[in-house]
């Protein structure tokens, strides 16, 4: 629920009627597609609050994928392009055929953020933030993929390309994806990117 009322934050305080905005679920769907804040407002903002109930698995590498993809083909140039990533930084679609994470979950994990990079660095002002917070994760703390989720999360932010920016945020409790928020908010309405 603290995350949800992060992001309604937000959306409340920060978004201008004709800021463009977009929300997905990671490894589920569009929560609502890219559209304009402005007549759907409340509409929105009820979708957002609706959200807060868990649906899929995580899948944030496809899902970044699928965000970028929509900026990049589109959203106006007029916009700036944010895309603001809270995340474990566990990815299970890194799992082999059966579900079953094993030696070449690593590998495949690997190759599916090579191809978001490279997705990101054909892209340009793109402002990619990811908000760690695999510090407070639900899921197995002793799993073999931490290092590797981890470590690739950082790749994401720091291989973004030349003009791109990315940022890191780590967030170890609720309170500190509010700042989070916060800081990435004030980032957007300050103009950068």
């Amino acid at each position: 629920q603290k995350v949800v009322d992060a992001v309604v934050n937000v959306y409340d305080k920060y978004l201008e009627p004709d800021d463009l905005v977009g929300y997905y679920g990671l490894g589920d769907k569009w929560i609502f597609e890219p559209q304009e804040k402005g007549k759907h407002a409340k509409k929105l903002r009820e979708q957002i609050v609706g959200s807060v109930e868990k649906a899929g698995d995580p899948h944030v590498y496809s899902s970044i994928a699928k965000c970028v993809d929509v900026l990049s083909t589109q959203v106006d140039d007029k916009y700036s392009k944010w895309l603001v990533v809270l995340t474990d930084t566990a990815d299970f679609e890194c799992a082999n055929e059966k579900g079953v994470f094993d030696k070449g979950s690593k590998e495949r994990a690997e190759k599916a953020v090579d191809g978001v990079v490279k997705q990101m660095r054909a892209l340009s002002g793109l402002n990619l933030v990811v908000i760690d917070a695999s510090g407070i994760a639900n899921f197995d703390a002793k799993h073999m993929l931490w290092p590797t989720w981890h470590k690739l999360s950082q790749k994401l932010t720091d291989d973004v390309g030349d003009a791109n920016t990315g940022l890191n945020i780590e967030a170890t409790n609720a309170d500190e994806i509010d700042e989070a928020f916060e800081k990435v908010a004030g980032a957007m309405s300050g103009g950068a990117g």
